[in-house]
């Protein structure tokens, strides 16, 4: 009988392996702390039964079978040749999974999701006392002070519903209207976040808010390595009508640290990077101390 994993990647291996240096470390920065460490990919952003759902690791199992197992070769590839020119239909499709994938499995994710039941509680309380059920509470209890526990496990179950359940609708939305970008490094190193496909958006969609697959304008990015990162643009944005789809584009230091503040706002705790130094975070989280917690994956940055 094949040992069951305990210890369970959040950011697979097959993708922080190419951040990590020739020795085999990484470096690591938690932005809570402000401290940084040095560290190995086996180690970094993995958390003992992450998918593990009770007894049962389908989770874990789904995502090294069906997308780590799948998606190495492709992701090796794309980094050896510092392009995306020459991947077949199958293989772009492969690697937007992965990135969809990818973004649904993190620990944000997860958050994300107990924060809308909470809501969901509060919402009910305010429901309630304004017809008149909570009259005759102490006046020290506060409605708005009250939480419900939640089950890990439950949360573990309403993240791998949603991703299955929804995979091949989220699928189509991402690549509806978009075009294919890599983004080289000319200069410095790209960080790779605890959360790590981020999006930007620089035309605000009211009502709709301004982050969704399908929305115009919407920038969707993934480091793939130290140098490389992909970018999953739509149709709309200028950069798209002068530069053809699965191009390779230059990146200046000015670039790299805006997807590198990126990183760092959306993740939920670490910044990992090849180089020790994280002067672009810490110069980011002392001007918008906010996002030293966890940012609801929600932000606009310059």
């Amino acid at each position: 009988m094949k040992k069951q994993t305990r210890k369970q990647h959040f950011v697979p291996r097959c993708l922080s392996k190419y951040f990590s240096t020739p020795e085999g470390f990484i470096f690591r920065f938690d932005k809570k702390a402000n401290k940084t460490i040095k560290t190995n990919i086996l180690d970094l952003y993995a958390t003992r039964d992450f998918y593990t759902i009770g007894a049962n690791p389908i989770m874990e199992e789904f995502f090294s079978k069906e997308i780590e197992t799948k998606s190495a070769g492709i992701l090796e590839k794309v980094i050896r040749n510092v392009s995306l020119q020459n991947l077949n239909k199958e293989e772009i499709e492969r690697l937007f999974a992965f990135c969809l994938v990818q973004q649904l499995r993190t620990s944000a994710m997860r958050e994300g999701i107990e924060t809308i039941e909470q809501k969901i509680f509060q919402k009910t309380l305010a429901i309630l006392n304004d017809q008149g059920f909570f009259k005759d509470k102490p006046k020290e209890i506060k409605l708005e002070d009250l939480r419900i526990e939640i089950h890990p496990d439950y949360l573990k179950y309403m993240q791998a519903s949603n991703l299955l359940n929804n995979f091949s609708d989220f699928m189509k939305a991402i690549q509806y209207n978009k075009h294919l970008y890599l983004l080289y490094a000319k200069q410095g190193t790209y960080y790779l976040g605890d959360t790590p496909v981020v999006m930007h958006q620089s035309h605000p969609c009211p009502p709709y808010g301004s982050y969704g697959y399908l929305l115009p304008y919407i920038e969707i990015y993934c480091p793939l390595s130290s140098k490389i990162t992909l970018a999953i643009l739509d149709k709309n944005l200028p950069l798209t009508h002068i530069h053809p789809d699965k191009s390779l584009l230059l990146m200046n230091q000015d670039h790299v640290a805006f997807l590198n503040r990126l990183q760092v706002g959306w993740s939920s705790q670490y910044i990992a990077s090849q180089e020790e130094d994280f002067q672009t975070a810490k110069d980011f989280l002392a001007r918008y101390p906010q996002y030293k917690t966890r940012s609801d994956g929600r932000l606009s940055i310059d």
